[in-house]
């Protein structure tokens, strides 16, 4: 894999974003992949008294991931790229209430399949990792004639 050279985005480059996971998010992503786990249709209070002990879907932890790893593809100059492949590994569990610090490094640049090679870290408020994975940008067609 070639590193850095001709790419748009250098190798080390990171975006970081910091999310603390609430029982108003998980709500909201059930609602929106259409989960009828009773808990989610309880009243607030209920669901925030329920959710505060709970571990954090992976479903939403994967959406949160794929989210962070797209933002980073639309920063790619125009017209951009697009996430091809994401693989995660949730290393421990997360409880809702949890602020997540989710990092995507750019760790490299393949020119012959117009590639970004995305390190992708999420750890707990005390450092401690969640998920770990990597994911693939690769870059709009006609981007690849320029390069």
């Amino acid at each position: 894999m070639e590193r850095s050279q001709g790419s748009l985005l250098p190798q080390g480059f990171r975006y970081e974003v910091y999310k603390t996971v609430t029982a108003t998010d998980v709500h909201l992503w059930a609602g929106l992949i259409g989960e009828r786990s009773p808990v989610h249709g309880e009243s607030v209070f209920a669901q925030q008294t329920a959710m505060s002990r709970r571990v954090a879907p992976g479903a939403y932890l994967i959406g949160l991931v794929a989210d962070i790893a797209a933002r980073l593809a639309a920063r790619v100059p125009p017209p951009g790229a697009s996430l091809e492949t994401l693989r995660v590994h949730f290393v421990a569990p997360v409880l809702v209430g949890t602020t997540l610090r989710v990092v995507a490094t750019v760790d490299g640049w393949d020119s012959a399949t117009g590639r970004y090679w995305l390190d992708i870290h999420a750890t707990r408020g005390d450092g401690s990792p969640a998920v770990l994975g990597w994911a693939w940008l690769r870059l709009h067609p006609t981007l690849l004639a320029v390069a």
